[in-house]
């Protein structure tokens, strides 16, 4: 390896720099001088060491293994994935309570806002947030349905369910005359 040219031999150094730099033979012993260090890059424990701060992130906020980790590293027990589960379920449970509050705190200001110098409107709001981690919601309307069908729930119930509307609402989303769900009425 040859850091200056050579002439006959010797190294030629910047003039007037010479007290600078250091001479040396690149070939001490058959050996280089410097050695090219380039170790093989270690994929597999890296991601793995990642899939780990992941997992750590995951618990500390509360979401279940598996939801920004790579889940099919995630090996555990019925029992764990439940608890896992159960931690996320209370974790999105709690973002959207705070949600609700502050959309209840953003619908009063606004009442107040546009009331200027009048009665404030009596207005209510509510939300309703579905449960898309413990429950399958196409699985219960599969299920609410099955019951219409064999006549133990009304059809009324089951449009004010889906809609989420009270019975006598419902009663106007059903067409009369007609067989909503192939069955008399």
């Amino acid at each position: 390896m040859d850091l200056f040219k050579l002439e006959k031999g010797k190294p030629i150094l910047p003039k007037g720099k010479e007290r600078l730099f250091r001479a040396y033979q690149s070939d001490i012993d058959g050996n280089q001088m410097f050695s090219v260090f380039s170790p093989e890059i270690r994929d597999s424990s890296l991601f793995n060491g990642f899939n780990k701060i992941l997992q750590r992130i995951e618990f500390s906020v509360g979401l279940a293994y598996g939801t920004i980790s790579e889940p099919s590293q995630v090996e555990k027990t019925a029992t764990e994935i439940l608890t896992s589960k159960q931690r996320s379920y209370v974790f999105i449970s709690e973002i959207q309570q705070s949600l609700e509050k502050s959309l209840q705190d953003l619908v009063y200001a606004l009442n107040v806002y546009s009331n200027i110098g009048k009665p404030l409107q009596d207005i209510t709001l509510t939300c309703t947030f579905g449960d898309s981690v413990l429950e399958d919601t196409e699985k219960e309307f599969q299920r609410r349905l099955q019951l219409v069908s064999s006549g133990i729930l009304t059809k009324e119930k089951f449009v004010a369910w889906y809609f989420g509307c009270d019975e006598t609402e419902a009663k106007d989303y059903i067409p009369q005359g007609q067989d909503l769900f192939g069955g008399g009425r």
